[in-house]
């Protein structure tokens, strides 16, 4: 035999088994140590999912709670908005048109809602409201005149009213806008 080979050593019978149980056992514990890692990033990633809904239900309630909405007899209830600001038009007494031959005359006190109070574009809508009174009224006068009496009788024709009463103001209106035309009170007759 050369001397650069040399013969296969032969452990005895008990050394192998001892070495196979080692490295078995090693990889059984390789197997245990995966699993307990897995686990615990499930484990850690449904803490953190918890905690996620924790935190965004109580911001939900805080909001829910900071803007008054709330449950009354398994209603809803949302609060009204804040008030708007108001510039008071007067009282306006117009002769209107009819199917008969008697004279009929609408009269209207008229209240303008335009923004919020405090806030500043509200203050510059108050202010050129102020300037344009005179425009206004005129436009209000003249809206007035085209109608009939039929067309006023109803809910409807009244808030028909409103809603052109509004847009023609706002077409003069270059600060801002007119959000509502109130009537304080309406008597056609």
């Amino acid at each position: 035999m050369p001397e650069d080979e040399k013969e296969p050593v032969n452990l005895p019978e008990e050394e192998e088994e001892e070495e196979v149980a080692e490295v078995a056992a090693g990889g059984f514990f390789q197997k245990i140590k995966a699993h307990l890692i897995k686990i615990l990033a499930f484990t850690a990633a449904a803490a953190l999912i918890i905690l996620i809904s924790v935190f965004v239900s109580t911001w939900v309630s805080k909001k829910v709670h900071k803007e008054g909405i709330r449950e009354i007899g398994g209603k809803i209830v949302i609060p009204p908005p804040p008030p708007v600001e108001i510039s008071d038009m007067g009282e306006f007494t117009i002769n209107i048109k009819g199917d008969d031959e008697e004279p009929h005359f609408i009269r209207v006190h008229i209240v303008l809602g335009y923004g919020r109070a405090g806030d500043r574009s509200s203050t510059q809508v108050g202010s050129e409201i102020s300037t344009r009174r005179s425009q206004i009224q005129h436009i209000i006068n003249m809206i007035l005149g085209g109608k009939s009496k039929q067309e006023l009788d109803t809910p409807e024709g009244k808030r028909n009213l409103s809603i052109e009463i509004r847009d023609q103001i706002n077409q003069v209106m270059s600060s801002g806008s007119i959000k509502q035309v109130y009537f304080k009170s309406i008597t056609v007759m």
